[in-house]
């Protein structure tokens, strides 16, 4: 398979088996097996690929010339380390405490060839719940940039900030990421062609309106439709609506929002940075 795939390995290994009815009681066999258990804590294996059909399993270990990181970023939206290898493919590897403990108050992530240092906080607080529950939300005078042209992104203000619809953003961006609403939550995937459903940048008015906390549930996946955990942007309910921050949205998918000209630039080819 992986002389099929080309991949030039430089050290490989495979688990196998078959009878058990759940990832938790296959990793627990496998780890309670000298050989099995070797394989997953052998330091010279950099990259695993898991497969399951039934009540069959595999994990493949692997390492190969290009598998050192050139650079390592931390996500803090969503807690994980995206790291860039020498062979130009895009890795992935969760918060842990235990392997990555803090430093100076940062979390931290060794790997070989570069060294990640993050902010202590990996999900972004919640918006703090008015004690009035509603505060008014106001139509916003900033012009929105995307791709060196002006675009038209209905947002409020609220503290300052801009708030809009993540649908608006992702029918803007068309490519970076789906939203979905299912079983009562919105579902966002990194890296989805976003789906129309109708409404996407409408406008919304002169008026100011009220806007309460929004109590909806935000899960997060990854660009293979995988969960990745539950986020919590700032987010407001307004017309029936959610309006979250947009540079809340921008870290949540790696894109920037630079301010300059007294105009919001929009910059999906640049990563996040807080300014």
């Amino acid at each position: 398979m992986l002389k099929d795939l080309g991949y030039k390995y430089a050290a490989f290994g495979e688990n196998i088996a078959r009878g058990q009815k759940s990832a938790a009681e296959v990793v627990k066999d496998w780890m309670n097996s000298e050989g099995h258990r070797a394989n997953i804590l052998h330091d010279s294996f950099l990259h695993l690929g898991v497969g399951n059909s039934g009540d069959n399993w595999v994990q493949l270990f692997s390492a190969d010339s290009g598998s050192k990181a050139t650079s390592i970023d931390y996500n803090e939206a969503l807690g994980y380390f995206t790291l860039t290898l020498k062979s130009s493919v895009t890795a992935y590897a969760p918060y842990d405490p235990v392997s990555s403990p803090a430093k100076d108050e940062k979390e931290t992530f060794n790997y070989p060839g570069a060294e990640a240092v993050g902010n202590k906080t990996p999900v972004p607080a919640p918006a703090p719940t008015p004690k009035t529950g509603t505060i008014t939300a106001n139509p916003t005078n900033t012009k929105f940039m995307l791709n060196g042209a002006e675009v038209a992104l209905p947002a409020y203000e609220i503290g300052g900030n801009n708030y809009v619809k993540l649908r608006d953003v992702a029918a803007l961006l068309k490519t970076r990421f789906d939203v979905r609403w299912e079983d009562g939550k919105a579902k966002l995937y990194n890296h989805e062609a976003y789906t129309p459903v109708g409404g996407e940048l409408a406008a919304i008015g002169a008026e100011s309106k009220s806007a309460a906390v929004s109590k909806t549930e935000f899960e997060y996946y990854d660009k293979w439709g995988e969960w990745v955990g539950n986020v919590t942007p700032t987010a407001y309910a307004i017309g029936g609506n959610n309006f979250i921050k947009l540079r809340d949205i921008a870290k949540m998918f790696d894109f920037d929002v630079d301010w300059r000209d007294n105009k919001a630039w929009i910059e999906p080819d640049e990563s996040y940075t807080d300014d």
